[in-house]
């Protein structure tokens, strides 16, 4: 069960469905705490998935900030 969680946060990982990557790895977590060789991988990938999220939010800041520049540039 703990590797077939894990297997479906790499498969949608690979998919670029990271919220859903964040949280198979997430509920992995919970299934078994003594097994320390897949849970440092799990924490590991949901770090990973967390980064990647902040780097996406961040472009997405910027072109929305962008498009108001420009929107105020059209004006003047």
């Amino acid at each position: 069960m703990l590797r077939g969680m894990k297997t479906k946060g790499n498969i949608a990982f690979k998919a670029n469905q990271l919220l859903d990557a964040f949280e198979y790895y997430s509920k992995a977590l919970n299934i078994d705490h003594s097994n320390d060789d897949v849970n440092a991988k799990l924490f590991f990938n949901r770090a990973t998935v967390s980064f990647k999220v902040k780097i996406v939010f961040k472009l997405l800041l910027v072109c929305y900030k962008y498009s108001w520049f420009i929107i105020m540039i059209s004006v003047v």
